[in-house]
């Protein structure tokens, strides 16, 4: 056990930390490539506007300034189109980021005291709002603001274009827009991990639907040869004995054994395909599963239904309450349960609810980690059409409700418990 439990829980959890280091990788390499397209058109910017205040004596000086920061943003924007190599790393992040305000630093003190390279200065939040590394955006984001400060305080010629008053309420500008531009990093990492973290979830879930259909063929396989098979052979040797003895009372106690092998044998039948769900429709398919369940663990189960069908998600409900009462028998160690369906104009709703020792919500992408993909399909197949899967607060135990709309319903709106 222990070797299966570390084949599952070491290599994987590698694997998947390598898979989301690269998904995040991929996504801080978009970025640098749309802040690459943004810094080629600044530096269109700051063409224009050294040009529009062109000091004669330093005009050499600034156009190299220029031509260098043009041709850095033109390197690092063909360097990013290439699919491989180590273009969208974070330390290009915060080397470009270092570029961006030593060339603007550089043209405005070159200049004499230039009001367009000043206002230049507020494009750099801008531009760092894309990384999906915060810490990264905060740092350009304060040499920033050092820059405009030193820039306001120190240059005369700007000092003499804006007043005390207005080179305060242009750094207060300055302050909000890092702060909006930092708020955008975060929110964007943030969205950049949830994305990653979905792509892993959804690719350990498809790895394990793959090999679902084997163990289901093994667990049928067990089931069948543990269970009816070595009753049958078990019936037929004593069957044998009977006839030689000729034992009527013991043939009449071996053909109520071949009745529990037969009534075993439908409700497998009955599980694999409910052949009920078809002909009576879900709520008395329900029925006959909870009945069957009851009757099987010895768990008393209430069934409560308002159902009016039938309905395109049937089978979908079906399949889910199969699932949630197995889990009540096998993990919750529950006294009772009590299932309720209900449909109405919008919805259909099952509820499942025991008096077990519950379920943590936030254990489901562990236990899928650990290979337990029956709530976790059932959650993706749900939510694939339309629907949601909840996990309700209650004073012991565990509620589980799931609603699907109906057709002609709007959207799913979140419920209060």
């Amino acid at each position: 056990m222990s070797g299966t439990a570390n084949g599952r829980g070491t290599a994987p959890d590698v694997t998947e930390a390598a898979t989301m280091r690269r998904l995040m990788r991929c996504c801080e390499l978009s970025a640098q490539r749309a802040q690459a397209i943004l810094r080629i058109a600044l530096a269109g910017v700051l063409t224009g506007a050294v040009t529009a205040e062109l000091p004669a004596d330093r005009a050499a000086s600034q156009f190299s300034v220029l031509g260098a920061y043009v041709v850095i943003a033109v390197l690092v924007a063909l360097c990013l189109r290439r699919p491989h190599g180590r273009a969208g790393t974070t330390a290009m992040t915060v080397v470009m980021g270092l570029v961006d305000v030593v060339a603007l630093v550089t043209l405005q003190l070159l200049s004499q005291g230039s009001a367009l390279l000043v206002l230049a200065l507020f494009l750099l939040p801008l531009l760092a709002a894309f990384n999906s590394r915060p810490p990264v955006t905060a740092l350009i984001i304060v040499l920033d603001t050092a820059a405009y400060s030193i820039a306001a305080a120190v240059n005369s010629s700007v000092h003499d274009q804006l007043r005390h008053s207005q080179a305060i309420v242009l750094l207060v500008f300055l302050v909000l827009v890092g702060a909006c531009s930092l708020a955008l990093s975060l929110s964007h990492s943030r969205r950049c991990r949830q994305v990653a973290q979905l792509i892993v979830d959804r690719s350990r879930l498809l790895v394990d639907v793959m090999s679902a259909e084997e163990r289901e063929r093994t667990r049928l396989a067990e089931f069948l040869h543990d269970g009816p098979l070595q009753e049958v052979l078990a019936a037929r040797f004593d069957l044998q004995q009977s006839m030689a003895h000729r034992d009527l009372d013991a043939s009449a106690e071996i053909s109520g054994r071949l009745l529990d092998v037969a009534r075993q044998l439908r409700q497998t039948t009955s599980q694999l395909h409910p052949q009920v769900l078809h002909t009576a429709g879900l709520g008395e398919a329900v029925r006959s599963l909870v009945r069957t369940t009851s009757e099987r663990s010895g768990i008393p189960i209430t069934y409560t239904a308002a159902y009016y069908g039938p309905t395109r998600h049937d089978l979908l409900v079906y399949c889910a309450a199969r699932e949630l009462l197995d889990n009540v028998v096998r993990h919750s160690s529950a006294a009772q349960a009590h299932v309720v369906l209900v449909t109405d104009s919008r919805t259909l709703r099952l509820t499942v609810t025991d008096d077990g020792v519950g379920t943590d919500p936030t254990r489901l992408r562990q236990r899928l980690g650990a290979g337990h993909i029956g709530l976790a399909s059932q959650r993706v197949r749900i939510e694939a059409a339309g629907g949601r899967m909840e996990h309700l607060s209650t004073e012991a135990g565990t509620r589980i409700r799931i609603t699907l709309p109906l057709p002609g319903a709007g959207p799913q709106v979140q419920e209060k418990p």
